[in-house]
Order: C-alpha cells, then sequence, then structure tokens
C-alpha cells in the first residue's frame, strides 16, 4: 500500500466552471471544481492501476492514464491543454514528497474565487443551433431551383430570407433578421454552429438565456445593417456570423465581472470561439465575405456588452460580498427581472414575425419569379448580333410561347406575310406578355416592349394595301391590274392605287359617273394610309380623268374651278399636260 498524490493546477484562463472528477480503478476519488484544480492523496495498493479524469462540461472531456505504484509515495500531476480542450495526454509521475503529502493531507475545501458567478444552464445556445440546422435543412428541403452543386442555389436563398441591399431599398426589412438564420452551406453552418456552442458555454452559463437572446438578437441586427451598407446591390447576405461575433465581443466586455486574476485568460478563451467564426474568411472561394456583418456585429456586441455590464455591475459586487446568500439573490434578480424577460421575449417575437413573412414575401414571390423565368428565353441563348435569326425564333416559338421577344417576331412575321388574324392574335398576346413579365424584366423594359408593340400596331395598314410585291409594274402592268382589279377591289378596298387603276379603267370605258366615284374613293382613302407612303401616293392623273368625266357628264360647273386648278401645275404635271394636249388649258397657262 502506498499514498498517491493526485493534483491538478487551477487553469486560470477558464470564464466558466465545471464539475472536475478523478476516478481511480473505477472508484471516484475526487469530485469539485475545475477551475479551483485539485490536490488529492490517494492510498492505493501495489501494481497497475488507471486514472480517469474528466470535465462534465457541455461537451465532456476525458482522459485515462495508466500507472504502475510500488511502495514509495507517487505525485501524478495532470495539465490542460487549452488549445485542445482537454487534458494533455502526459502525465508528469514522480516521488512525492513531505510538502505534497502534507498539503494533500489538509485536504482544503474548494477555495472560492471572489466574484465567481453561478453557471446558468444554456437553453438558448442548444435553441438556436437547433433552429440553425432547421433552417439549412429547409434550404435542402424547398428548394425554388434544383441544385446545380453542393449548396443551395442562390435563389434558394433569397426566397428563404436572403439580406440584399436591393430587397432592402424594396422593404423588405424583415429580412435583416431572417438573414441570419440561413446559410450557404453545411460547412458554414458548422462552423457558426461550433463558434456559437462555445461562446454559449463561456457567455449563457454566466448571464443566462435571456440575456443572451438579447445580445444575440442585437449583434445580429447591428451585422445585417453593416451588410447593407457594406455590400453593394447584387450582393446577398446570410449567416449568423454577425450575430456570434457580437456575442464574442460582448462576452470579451462582461469579462469584467469575473475576478481580475481570471480575466485575460476568460479573453484569450473567447478569442478562440473567433477561429471558426472567421474561418470563411480565409475560405470563402468564389462567393465574396460579408465582412460588414462581421464588423457591424462586433459593433453592436460591443455596445450591449458595454450596457449589459453597467447594469449587471452592481448585482455581481453584491454577489461578492454576500457569500453567505447561497441563493445568489441580486445575481439571479438582474438575471431574471421583468424588464429582462420581457426585452427577451420582444427579441424572439420580432425574429418570429420576420419569419413569418417569408412563405408570403420572400418564398411565394420567388417560385412565382422562377415560373415566370422558365416560360422565357434563357438571356444566355440570346444572340448577340442583331441578325434576324428567323431560324432561333422559330424553334422558340414552341419553346416559349409567351416571352415578348417571341411575340415581337411573330407580329413581324404576320405583318410581312399578310396574316391579320395572327398578327391580331400576336399584338394582343405581347400586350399581355409585357405586362405579366414585368417583374421579371422591369419597368423600364416593359415599357421598352409596349411601344414595339405600339409601333406594330402602326404596321395594321399594311393589311390594307396590296403587298408591294403584288404590284404590276412593267410593260403588263395594264394587263395584269385589269385581270386582277375587281379582286383587289374586294379584297383591298382601303387601298388609293387600287381605286385609281379602277378609275382609270372606268373612264376608259366610257363610264364616268364609276370612275368619278372611284377617284373620289381615293382620295378618300389616302388619309388613312398616309404612314405606308411617306412620299405620298401619286393621284395627279386622277385630276385630269375627273375633269375629262364632268366635262363627258356636261358638269360645267364643277369643270371650271377644276380646270384653273390643274392648268395652274397644282396637280402635277402630267394632268396638265394631258389638259393642254387636249386644248383645253389657255395659251398663257400652258407656257
Amino acid at each position: 500500500m502506498a499514498t498517491v498524490v493526485l493534483s491538478f493546477a487551477p487553469p486560470g484562463f477558464y470564464a466558466v466552471d465545471f464539475p472536475l472528477e478523478f476516478r481511480v480503478d473505477g472508484v471516484v476519488v475526487h469530485a469539485g471544481s475545475f477551475r479551483a484544480g485539485a490536490h488529492v492523496a490517494v492510498d492505493l495498493g501495489a501494481g497497475d492501476h488507471v486514472l480517469v479524469a474528466t470535465v462534465r462540461s457541455p461537451v465532456p472531456r476525458s482522459r485515462t492514464f495508466s500507472f504502475a505504484v510500488g511502495e514509495e509515495p507517487l505525485h501524478l500531476e495532470l495539465s490542460y491543454d487549452r488549445w485542445w480542450g482537454n487534458f494533455k495526454k502526459s502525465l508528469v509521475i514522480r516521488a512525492a514528497d513531505h510538502d505534497d503529502l502534507l498539503r494533500a493531507l489538509e485536504q482544503p475545501g474548494v477555495p472560492e474565487s471572489v466574484g465567481e458567478l453561478p453557471a446558468q444552464p444554456m437553453t438558448a445556445t442548444f435553441t438556436l443551433l437547433a433552429v440553425l440546422a432547421v433552417g439549412l435543412l429547409l434550404e435542402y428541403a424547398l428548394p425554388v431551383v434544383p441544385r446545380t452543386g453542393f449548396a443551395p442555389n442562390i435563389l434558394t436563398l433569397q426566397a428563404l430570407g436572403a439580406l440584399g441591399k436591393e430587397a432592402f431599398r424594396d422593404g423588405d426589412y424583415f429580412r435583416l433578421l431572417t438573414a441570419t438564420f440561413l446559410h450557404a452551406d453545411p460547412v458554414h453552418l458548422a462552423l457558426n454552429g461550433v463558434a456559437l456552442g462555445m461562446a454559449g458555454v463561456f457567455l449563457e452559463r454566466k448571464i443566462g438565456a435571456r440575456w443572451f437572446v438579447i445580445l444575440y438578437g442585437i449583434s445580429g441586427l447591428f451585422g445585417s445593417f453593416g451588410s447593407v451598407l457594406a455590400n453593394k446591390g447584387n450582393v446577398l447576405s446570410v449567416g449568423a456570423s454577425g450575430a456570434i461575433l457580437g456575442v464574442v465581443t460582448a462576452g470579451m466586455v462582461l469579462a469584467e465581472l469575473d475576478p481580475p486574476a481570471i480575466r485575460t485568460g476568460i479573453r484569450l478563451q473567447l478569442a478562440r470561439v473567433l477561429v471558426p467564426s472567421l474561418l470563411p474568411l480565409a475560405m470563402h472561394g468564389d462567393a465574396p465575405v460579408d465582412l460588414g456583418a462581421h464588423l457591424g456585429g462586433a459593433l453592436g456586441g460591443a455596445l450591449s456588452g458595454g450596457a449589459l455590464y453597467l447594469f449587471l455591475r452592481g448585482p455581481a459586487r453584491s454577489q461578492a460580498r454576500d457569500t453567505a446568500n447561497d441563493g445568489h439573490t441580486a445575481w439571479k434578480d438582474a438575471l431574471t427581472a421583468p424588464l429582462v424577460t420581457a426585452l427577451a421575449a420582444a427579441t424572439v417575437l420580432l425574429n418570429a414575425g420576420a419569419l413569418s413573412r417569408i412563405p408570403s414575401r420572400a418564398y411565394a414571390p420567388m417560385r412565382a419569379e422562377v415560373a415566370l423565368a422558365a416560360t422565357l428565353i434563357p438571356n444566355e441563348d440570346l444572340p448577340k448580333d442583331s441578325g434576324p435569326h428567323n431560324d432561333l425564333f422559330r424553334a422558340w416559338a414552341s419553346r416559349f410561347p409567351d416571352d415578348p421577344r417571341v411575340l415581337l417576331w411573330q407580329a413581324e412575321q404576320a405583318r410581312d406575310s399578310q396574316d391579320r388574324e395572327a398578327f391580331d392574335r400576336a399584338i394582343g398576346a405581347g400586350y399581355a406578355a409585357s405586362a405579366r413579365t414585368e417583374s421579371y424584366f422591369g419597368a423600364d423594359q416593359k415599357r421598352k416592349f409596349d411601344e414595339e408593340f405600339k409601333s406594330l400596331e402602326g404596321d395594321r395598314v399594311f393589311f390594307d394595301l396590296l403587298p408591294n410585291e403584288q404590284n404590276p409594274i412593267g410593260p403588263d402592268s395594264v394587263a395584269v391590274w385589269n385581270s386582277h382589279l375587281d379582286e383587289w377591289l374586294k379584297r383591298y378596298p382601303k387601298d388609293p392605287r387600287v381605286h385609281k387603276q379602277a378609275a382609270l379603267r372606268a373612264y376608259n370605258a366610257k363610264e364616268f359617273e364609276r370612275a368619278l366615284s372611284e377617284i373620289a374613293a381615293a382620295e378618300a382613302a389616302v388619309p388613312g394610309v398616309a404612314s405606308a407612303f411617306p412620299k405620298g401616293v401619286d393621284l395627279g392623273v386622277l385630276s385630269a380623268v375627273k375633269y375629262f368625266s364632268l366635262l363627258k357628264l356636261k358638269r360645267d360647273a364643277e369643270t371650271a374651278p377644276l380646270r384653273a386648278v390643274v392648268c395652274a401645275g397644282s396637280h402635277g404635271d402630267y394632268a396638265k399636260k394631258l389638259l393642254v394636249d387636249a386644248g383645253d388649258c389657255p395659251e398663257r397657262a400652258s407656257r
């Protein structure tokens, strides 16, 4: 039998306390405070033994050591690795001296650290971690477009509440809160989750769930405002990094509530929390890092942490003086006061209200926009040059029949082929498509579409005109006109050129009344088709035909004034020449 001293020096760098337990061969030989350290003596028989040292933190840390005992007293010295968060694997074994044995035999109680604050449960931290996990699951369960890689599509993030400057300007203020519940991918969530868990260990166990929720909410809001101010309009922001960074910053400020001897250690431990939170700065890949959210969150945490320090400083000092009060009344009251509860509840309700806006204000509109985009020609498929691209549009007409650009092309094709029904159908559908796609193309593009359709409507006059390719010219033109004139009069009753030819035919057939009727119809049709004939329609010869028709009908009262006008050259040289050749223009007027 020999005495074995187990010692563990107090780790001054830890912010909160956890139970410390030593087991030798399965038997508990010490249960005490991790922050207070341990120095105990155990009597063990000669032979091999097993020591299990455990820190019962939210994530328990344990290390197993094997050692042999002989006849002489031993001193087993344990140490803790702050960076790896566990006991070091090496166990220092040496012979126990008189001082070691004396100190162990005195068995002092766990020393009190002046001003030590009672630990609070980590309800808020675990709840937030669960909510963030649910947020990521929803990103994969409710995509608005299929994923092309491992991460959710950016449109899905936008539909579920991601923050962007343009959306903020459009009045989607709820995104200031909802963006903090989303993450770009599982790695992003894992890093922030680790940081949030570590921050909760240090801070929530000190200040309680209510104040932790308040600090987290304020920091997240400051981070979102920083993102809006710092980012360009086309950048979307997601993630809890700003809120977490704010909580850590607040924790560094609140370290002033702890005894001076451990403040530096606490802040060093909190600095470790920043490692997973800031890793995205070095791992962002092609995605921009939201520095505005990080800096805004840190500022919010510093301000709110400073205000909370001023609020809690009095109760902390009171608790430090009154160690007889085992209930820590002053400190407990400060953490659970009605005002604190109301602020925490308001924070939760405000975030819940923001999340409730997502289905109607973000998700449904984005789904509708994605569905709309599926009916439109992809921008990347549009040709870069200004060629006709008729083959492309023919293919697109069956795939994207409601695209305003396809309908414009169809209207032009119908106009050129004189298909009035297809033209009217394309114009009507085009106006409807322009209005339907305004949310996708924007108000300016809608206005351009409407102007183009209106311009095409002006071409409706061409349906009332004989196509240029059918207009007879050349030596056989008279024969062609005469063979088709009756048909064209019925088909193109608003074309002055057709009435002109009908008037000439009637005059040659000595049908003078019919000739006058056709001349009147030709003159009446000109204003309605003026847009189709920028240089005007040449009806000058009809003035001479009208004159001779009136002359044959002996309508002298109408003949004289018309003769004066024609002979003055007002109706063209050819009409005047006809009257001069007939000897109906005075000699002076004919020169």
